[in-house]
């Protein structure tokens, strides 16, 4: 699990994931966050299991088929082997789409298998975020609900803003920043560095700053 943030980040993140969670439909015991444009539910579940993959068949997918591995067994204890090929029974595949445009992506799950498919990199990396949000665990059964989200950001900034110029924040804390960053589909991650009270931006020409 990763560690709690301090709670100048929390406050404003668990007012995102409260306003995301009530325009989710009463319906749904999907807490996705920020809560889609579109989510269709459809009957059964995808049952991910030691056999399960992440594949993409498109190497430059390749390191984010690793980190969405790595983010499952993180948080699900579930290992899955990575690799370069067609996803078959039991999979998730990862795949860019020439017919979406921006960054907008698509998350299909069945119960044979789940595709991410986005129109460049970073919308894949978004809808892996949506299927991670997605996964439900009961003992050590690991399972997507069958569904396809439609889905892209809402404005083509989305960032957050650490003063370290004006407050102490170790390494490790920013460290969990950039994953809360990741897990919240924030694409910028500004560091105020200097400021009146502080210079805190290394400098070799001047070392007393």
């Amino acid at each position: 699990m990763i560690p709690p943030l301090s709670s100048f980040l929390i406050v404003p993140l668990l007012g995102l994931a409260i306003q995301s969670v009530l325009a989710a439909s009463p319906d749904t015991e999907l807490a996705l966050v920020p809560w889609p444009e579109h989510v269709t539910l459809a009957q059964g579940q995808l049952v991910l299991s030691q056999q399960s993959r992440v594949l993409t068949e498109k190497a430059a997918l390749a390191p984010l088929a690793e980190i969405l591995s790595a983010e499952i067994r993180q948080t699900h204890n579930l290992r899955l082997a990575t690799g370069i090929g067609p996803a078959g029974a039991d999979d998730i595949g990862l795949m860019l789409d020439p017919a979406l445009k921006g960054e907008a992506y698509v998350l299909e799950v069945t119960d044979t298998k789940a595709t991410v498919r986005g129109a460049n990199y970073n919308a894949v990396a978004m809808g892996t975020v949506t299927l991670l949000q997605a996964l439900r665990q009961s003992g050590a059964l690991v399972t997507l609900p069958a569904l396809t989200v439609n889905d892209q950001p809402q404005s083509t900034y989305c960032g957050t803003m650490v003063d370290v110029a004006r407050r102490y924040n170790s390494i490790d804390s920013l460290k969990q920043i950039v994953l809360m960053c990741r897990l919240y589909k924030i694409r910028f991650l500004h560091l105020h560095l200097t400021d009146d009270q502080a210079w805190t931006f290394p400098s070799k020409t001047y070392p007393q700053l």
